[in-house]
């Protein structure tokens, strides 16, 4: 991963990164029709919901998380704690 973070996915000479893509690619790869349908609605509604967890539910949570299980100095701030807790629930 260019970005030195996981996750990672090497397959055979391809490396992906980024959760979604790898789900994707998996999906794909597997011919997995029940995880990532091929009609355009339904597949529209699967990635609607990784669009999400993308954008907003990890926005959400990334603050709680780099303060309280990474002990990140930068993200002690007890208002903005509260914001991303309320934010995150």
């Amino acid at each position: 991963n260019p970005n030195g973070l996981v996750p990672v996915l090497i397959d055979g000479e391809r490396v992906l990164w980024e959760s979604n893509t790898i789900c994707r690619y998996l999906a794909g790869r597997e011919g997995r029709r029940d995880l990532l349908p091929q009609e355009p609605g339904a597949r529209a509604a699967v990635e609607m919901w990784m669009d999400w967890q993308a954008t907003d539910l990890n926005s959400a949570w990334r603050y709680v998380f780099m303060s309280r299980v990474r002990g990140h100095a930068d993200y002690q701030d007890a208002a903005s704690l509260a914001a991303a807790e309320r934010e995150w629930n």
